[in-house]
C-alpha cells in the first residue's frame, strides 16, 4: 500500500492552494477589465468583489509556505503588467493629478488659481478636470506636482498613460526591493503580503493614486536604513515629503535606533531635502503649500474614529480630543520603540493622522502595506481588507453622480479594528506571530 509522506501531502497542498488563489486572480481581473459593461450602479459592488476574491488569494497563498517565493515575485509583476490597461474608476483623482500638471507647464500657479478660474477657461477647455475639484487650488506638494507635470508633457490623451506607468514603475519597484528587505530579514514567507495585496494592485491599476509613491518611499528607506545608509535614507524621507507628508512619520520611531551621530545625519540629510525642493518651488514662483486644512473641513469619508468623535463631542472640543489621543498615540509608539517593537511602533505612528482624520480613502493605507508585510498582525491586515467596504459609495456616484457614503462600511471598519485589536492582544501572549515571524523586529 502506498503511503504519502507528510512533505509530499504538503507539498500537493500548496499546489492545489495555489491553483485555487490563481482561478481566484483571474475572476478578478476579468471582472476588473469588464467594468465598463457592467451597469453603472454596480460600479462599486464589483470592486468590492473583486478586492474580496484578491485577498481570498492572497491569504491562500501567504499560508502555503512551500511555494517559491521568487515565483511570488514573478507572479506580482504579471498581474500588475496584465491590469496595466485596465480602466480607473475608483476615482478620478488622476484627472486632477494631470490638471495640476497642466496648470504648472502653462506657467500659472495651481496653488492659487483653481480649475474654475477665469485665467485658466482656454486650459479647461482642453484638459479635463473633475467637477468637484473645480473650486479649490492644488493640495499636493511640489514633488507630486514634478510628477503630474511630468505626465501631463505626454497631452491630454497620452498623459494617463504615463502617468500609469509611472505608478506601476513605483508598485512594481516597491515590490522587488520588498523583496530583498523581507530577505535580509529572514521574513521572506511573508512577502505574498507585499507582492498580493490587493490594495496595492487595484490602487495602482485602477486607481493611479499618488499613494503608490509613498509605499516606494518607505520601502526604499526601509532598505536603506538596513544597510546604515541613513543619510541616503533621510533624503529619501525629506523626498517622501514633497511628494505625501505621511511617509515622514516612520521617521521618529526611527530614530530611536540610532546613535547621536547617525540621527544627526539622518535628521540633517531629510530636513536639507525638504528646504532644496520646497526652495527650488519658491524660486520658480510657486506658493507650494496647498489647502489640505480646506479639504479637511469640506470632507467626510470612511473614518469611524472621527465620526464617533464628531459624533460625542462638540465642534470646540473635537481638536482637544483629537490632540490628547494623537499624544496617547505617539507616548505608545515611543514606548514600543524603546522596547525595540520597531516595526509596531512605525504602525502606531502611521495610524495617528489615518485614524483621527476625518478623511479616510482606502487608498491612503497603501503606506501601511509594506509594513504588515514586516509585523503581520490582525488590526492592521483586518482594516485593510475592509477599508475598500466603503467603495459601495461609488454605485450612485458613478450612476447618478449622487455622493453620499453608507454608515455600514464604517460600522464594518470599526468591528474589524477592535476585533483585530483584541485578536493581537491574544496572538502576543499565545506567540502565534512570533512562530509565523522573528521575535524581534
Amino acid at each position: 500500500m502506498n503511503f504519502s509522506t507528510p512533505e509530499k501531502m504538503k507539498l500537493d497542498a500548496s499546489v492545489s492552494g495555489f491553483f485555487g488563489a490563481a482561478i481566484l486572480t483571474i475572476i478578478a481581473i476579468l471582472c476588473l477589465y469588464l467594468v465598463p459593461v457592467f451597469p453603472a450602479q454596480y460600479t462599486g459592488s464589483i470592486y468590492i468583489l473583486c478586492h474580496i476574491l484578491l485577498t481570498i488569494s492572497m491569504f491562500i497563498i501567504w499560508h502555503r509556505p512551500h511555494l517559491r517565493m521568487e515565483y511570488i515575485l514573478l507572479i506580482a509583476i504579471v498581474i500588475h503588467l496584465v491590469l496595466f490597461p485596465a480602466p480607473i474608476f475608483s476615482s478620478n483623482d488622476s484627472e486632477r493629478y494631470l490638471w495640476d500638471g497642466a496648470v504648472a507647464l502653462s506657467g500659472f500657479d495651481p496653488y492659487i488659481l483653481s480649475p474654475n478660474s477665469p485665467e485658466l477657461a482656454e486650459l479647461r477647455k482642453i484638459w479635463p478636470t473633475p467637477e468637484e475639484h473645480a473650486k479649490y487650488p492644488t493640495l499636493y506638494p511640489p514633488g507630486a506636482l514634478l510628477l503630474f507635470s511630468l505626465s501631463a508633457m505626454a497631452g491630454p490623451v497620452k498623459g494617463i498613460w504615463l502617468w500609469k506607468i509611472l505608478a506601476t514603475l513605483a508598485s512594481l519597484t516597491s515590490i522587488v526591493i520588498g523583496y530583498d528587505l523581507l530577505k535580509r530579514r529572514n521574513l521572506l514567507r511573508h512577502f505574498p503580503l507585499l507582492a498580493l495585496s490587493p490594495l496595492l494592485i487595484m490602487e495602482t491599476a485602477i486607481g493611479a493614486h499618488l499613494d503608490v509613491f509613498s509605499v516606494l518611499a518607505v520601502v526604499v528607506a526601509l532598505a536603506l536604513f538596513d544597510r546604515e545608509k541613513f543619510v541616503l535614507a533621510g533624503m529619501i524621507l525629506g523626498w517622501s515629503v514633497s511628494v505625501k507628508f505621511l511617509p515622514a512619520l516612520i521617521a521618529g520611531p526611527l530614530l530611536f535606533t540610532l546613535g547621536p551621530k547617525n540621527a544627526f545625519r539622518f535628521v540633517s540629510a531629510s530636513l536639507v531635502t525638504v528646504l532644496v525642493i520646497y526652495g527650488l518651488a519658491r524660486v520658480m514662483g510657486l506658493e507650494a503649500f496647498g489647502l489640505l486644512p480646506v479639504f479637511f473641513e469640506k470632507w467626510r469619508f470612511g473614518s469611524p474614529v472621527y465620526n464617533m468623535i464628531e459624533f460625542i463631542f462638540k465642534p470646540a472640543q473635537i481638536i482637544w480630543v483629537i490632540m490628547v489621543i494623537a499624544l496617547m498615540m505617539f507616548s505608545l509608539s515611543a514606548f514600543m520603540a524603546r522596547k525595540k517593537q520597531m516595526v509596531l511602533a512605525v504602525l502606531v505612528t502611521l495610524c495617528v493622522p489615518l485614524l483621527l482624520s476625518p478623511v479616510v480613502f482606502p487608498w491612503y493605507l497603501l503606506v501601511l502595506i509594506p509594513f504588515v508585510a514586516l509585523r503581520p498582525n490582525v488590526t492592521i491586515l483586518a482594516w485593510i481588507s475592509v477599508a475598500p467596504l466603503s467603495y459601495i459609495v461609488l454605485n450612485k456616484w458613478v450612476s447618478e453622480g449622487i455622493w453620499q457614503p453608507q454608515i455600514w462600511p464604517l460600522w464594518i471598519i470599526a468591528i474589524a479594528i477592535i476585533t483585530g485589536l483584541i485578536l493581537d492582544s491574544y496572538f502576543q501572549r499565545d506567540s502565534y506571530f512570533q512562530r509565523r515571524s522573528k521575535p524581534n523586529d
